[in-house]
C-alpha cells in the first residue's frame, strides 16, 4: 500500500516541483496544498474535522516545525541544501543593489558560509521568532535594501512593506531527501470518508469561485476557490465591503442590461466574469448566488465594469521603480489634488499596472480602482453608468477606456459627472502620441480640456530595449518561485533574440515568453528562445498564424516598415525568403528596410 503524504508547501513552486517528480514517487499518494503558518493549522483541524488521517507530513521550515506542535503525525522538514543556497545566491549576484537576508540562526549560517565564498555582499539580519520579522524588514528598508531573502512568511511581510522578496527554494535533491526519510515512516492507514464530506470534497474542488451572499453583503459561504481568492480579506465576511461598490451588480436597475460585471485578480490573465442570480434555502431566506468564471470577451456588452480584486498581487518591486513609471507617480502625487490625467502607450505598456503601482504607493489616499470600459452604450445603458458614478468618493480611481466610442451628448454628460465628482478620473488610450491628437479632435470640448489636463506616454518595450534585460531578471525571478526552478538568467545570444524581437504587445507578451521560458527550461541558462516567440506569437494570434498586432495610427511607410520587419522575422532573417513573400526583389526589401 502506498504511503499516503500530506504535503504542506509555503509557496507554489514547491508543489509544482514535486508534482512534475510524480514518476519518482510512485511510491506515494501526496496530498498538496499551499499553505502559511496559520492556514497549515487550519488544514490540520479541517482534516481531523474529516476523519481523514495521514501516515506522514512533509511540509519546511517554521510551517514544519508549528505542524509539529500541533499533531502526533511523523512531520518530516524538506532542508536547504548546499545547491539550493548556491543557486539562489549565484542569481542575486547579477543585482548591483543592497540585498537583505532575514531568517533564523541555521539558516543564516549557511548561506554566510557560502556568500563569503562566492564573495557576495548580503546584510544579514538573524531573528528567534516570527513576530520579529516585521520589525527587521522595517530596519533593513530604512538601510535603503529593498531585495529581501527570506522564506514565504518573512517574504510576504516584505512584500506588504514595498519591498521585492526572493524566496528561499528548495530544490529537487532537497525534496528527494525528505521523500526518502518519508519511505522508512511507511503505515496503513484505513481511510473513511461519509458520503456528505466526498460531495463537500468535491464542491471545494470546483476551480471557480462561488459564494452565498446574504442580502446585506455579508458572506454566508464561500469554497476553497474564493477563499483562496479573498486570502487576508476572508475576514471582513462582507462581499459588498471587499469588492466596492459591487453592491450595485445585485440591484434590479442593473439586471437585463448589456452591462457586464468583472472582478480583476491578475493584470496578466482575462478578469473574472461575475455571474450573478438569486436562490433560498428551506426556510426561503433569500441569498445572492455569485460564481466567478474567466471571461473571454464575445462583444455582446455595451459596458464592462472591472472592479480591481484588493487583494491583487502587488507589481514586482523592480518594476515597479522604472523611471518611466516613478516620474509620473511622483507628478500625480506632488500635485495634491484629484484632477484628472491621461495614459497613452500601446497596448502592454503598463497602464493598468501603473494604476496599481498608484494605489499601493498612496494607499493613504486611494482604496479601490474600477475600470469602466465603453462599447457604444445605448442612452439607458449609459443612463445606469452615470448613476454608479455618484456612489464613488475620493478614495476611488475610476478609469474610463474607449471614451471615444461615446456620442458626443454621452461624451459631455460624462465630462460633467467627474467635474463634479471627487474621484479620481484616469483615461486611458491605446495607441502613439499621434493618436491622442486624432482622438482629442472628435472629443466633446469640455471633456478634451479633461484629457489634455495631464498626460503620460508609456514607450512601447521595443524603444526601452536598455530595460530589457531588467524586467526579463524579474519575471525569471517570479516565476522560479512558480514553478520551483532555478534560473539565473539568459545567455548572451538569447538576450540579443530578445532584444531584437517587437514585442507588439510589450510586457504582457514579454510577461508570457519568459514564464513559458523558464517553465520548460532543465538547465540553470535559458538559451534557446525562437521556438517560444514563435509559440507565443500564434497563440497571440487566436490560431491564425498570418496575424500580427498592426499600430494602424501611424503613417503608411511606417505601417510597410513594420509589415516587412514582421515578415523579416518570421524568415528567420533570411533577406531572400523575405523578399520572395512579399513579392519584392531584393534590392527593394533592402531599401525599404534601411529608409
Amino acid at each position: 500500500m502506498k504511503t499516503k503524504v500530506l504535503l504542506i508547501a509555503p509557496y507554489k513552486g514547491l508543489a509544482e516541483l514535486i508534482q512534475s517528480m510524480q514518476q519518482q514517487l510512485s511510491d506515494f499518494t501526496i496530498k498538496s496544498h499551499i499553505a502559511d503558518l496559520d492556514q497549515s493549522k487550519s488544514l490540520l483541524d479541517d482534516y481531523a474535522k474529516a476523519g481523514e488521517d495521514f501516515d506522514v507530513i512533509i511540509s519546511r521550515g517554521g510551517t514544519a516545525n508549528l505542524l509539529r506542535k500541533n499533531t502526533n503525525i511523523p512531520v518530516i522538514d524538506i532542508s536547504i541544501s548546499g545547491y539550493d543556497i548556491l543557486r539562489i545566491l549565484t542569481l542575486l549576484k547579477s543585482y548591483n543593489v543592497k540585498i537583505g537576508m532575514v531568517g533564523f540562526e541555521n539558516v543564516i549560517h549557511s548561506f554566510k558560509a557560502v556568500s563569503s565564498v562566492i564573495q557576495i555582499d548580503v546584510e544579514y539580519r538573524v531573528v528567534q521568532k516570527e513576530a520579529d520579522v516585521m520589525d527587521t524588514l522595517k530596519e533593513l528598508q530604512k538601510l535603503g535594501i529593498y531585495i529581501i531573502v527570506g522564506d514565504a512568511v518573512t517574504i510576504r511581510l516584505a512584500t506588504s512593506l514595498g519591498l521585492q522578496g526572493v524566496l528561499i527554494t528548495s530544490g529537487k535533491e532537497s525534496v528527494e531527501e525528505a521523500f526518502q526519510k518519508a519511505r522508512t515512516l511507511k503505515s496503513e492507514i484505513k481511510k473513511h470518508s461519509s458520503q456528505a464530506e466526498v460531495y463537500h470534497h468535491l464542491l471545494n474542488q470546483l476551480t471557480n469561485p462561488v459564494a452565498l451572499i446574504k442580502l446585506n453583503g455579508q458572506l454566508h459561504f464561500a469554497n476553497t476557490a474564493l477563499k483562496r481568492q479573498l486570502d487576508s480579506h476572508i475576514k471582513k465576511l462582507n462581499f459588498f465591503t471587499i469588492y466596492h461598490p459591487s453592491s450595485i451588480v445585485f440591484e434590479d436597475d442593473f439586471q437585463g442590461v448589456p452591462v457586464h460585471f468583472f472582478i480583476e485578480d491578475n493584470q496578466f490573465k482575462p478578469p473574472y466574469l461575475m455571474n450573478i442570480g438569486r436562490v433560498s434555502d428551506s426556510d426561503l431566506t433569500p441569498y445572492h448566488y455569485v460564481e466567478l468564471s474567466r471571461y473571454h470577451s464575445n462583444g455582446d456588452a455595451e459596458v464592462d465594469i472591472i472592479f480591481s480584486d484588493p487583494n491583487m498581487e502587488s507589481v514586482p518591486q523592480l518594476i515597479s521603480i522604472d523611471p518611466m513609471y516613478t516620474t509620473a507617480l511622483e507628478e500625480i502625487i506632488n500635485r495634491g489634488t484629484r484632477s484628472p490625467f491621461t495614459i497613452l502607450g500601446e497596448r502592454g505598456t503598463g497602464k493598468r499596472m501603473f494604476l496599481k503601482i498608484l494605489l499601493d504607493k498612496a494607499a493613504e489616499s486611494f482604496e479601490t480602482i474600477t475600470e469602466i470600459r465603453f462599447h457604444q452604450p445605448q442612452t439607458s445603458t449609459f443612463n445606469r453608468v452615470i448613476k454608479l458614478l455618484k456612489t464613488f468618493q475620493e478614495r476611488n480611481i475610476v478609469h474610463f477606456c474607449n471614451i471615444e466610442k461615446l456620442s458626443k451628448n454621452q461624451q459631455k454628460r460624462l465630462s460633467e459627472a467627474i467635474a463634479g465628482a471627487s474621484f479620481q478620473t484616469v483615461f486611458s488610450f491605446v495607441g502613439d502620441r499621434d493618436l491622442l491628437e486624432k482622438e482629442q479632435s472628435g472629443l466633446d470640448t469640455q471633456l478634451a480640456e479633461q484629457v489634455r489636463n495631464q498626460l503620460f506616454y508609456f514607450l512601447p518595450l521595443r524603444k526601452r530595449t536598455e530595460r530589457l534585460a531588467h524586467f526579463v531578471r524579474t519575471f525569471i525571478l517570479y516565476f522560479n518561485e512558480q514553478y520551483g526552478k532555478q534560473v539565473i538568467g539568459v545567455d548572451d545570444k538569447a538576450m540579443e533574440r530578445l532584444e531584437n524581437h517587437p514585442w507588439y504587445e510589450n510586457m504582457v507578451e514579454l510577461r508570457l515568453a519568459i514564464k513559458q521560458l523558464v517553465k520548460q527550461t532543465n538547465d540553470v541558462y535559458i538559451h534557446d528562445v525562437e521556438h517560444t516567440l514563435k509559440t507565443i506569437q500564434k497563440e497571440r494570434a487566436y490560431g491564425n498564424q498570418s496575424f500580427f498586432p498592426v499600430n494602424i495610427h501611424q503613417p503608411m511607410e511606417k505601417i510597410e516598415k513594420d509589415i516587412i520587419s514582421e515578415v523579416y522575422l518570421q524568415e528567420n532573417n533570411n533577406q531572400s525568403k523575405a523578399a520572395k513573400r512579399l513579392g519584392l526583389n531584393r534590392s527593394t526589401l533592402w531599401r525599404k528596410m534601411n529608409s
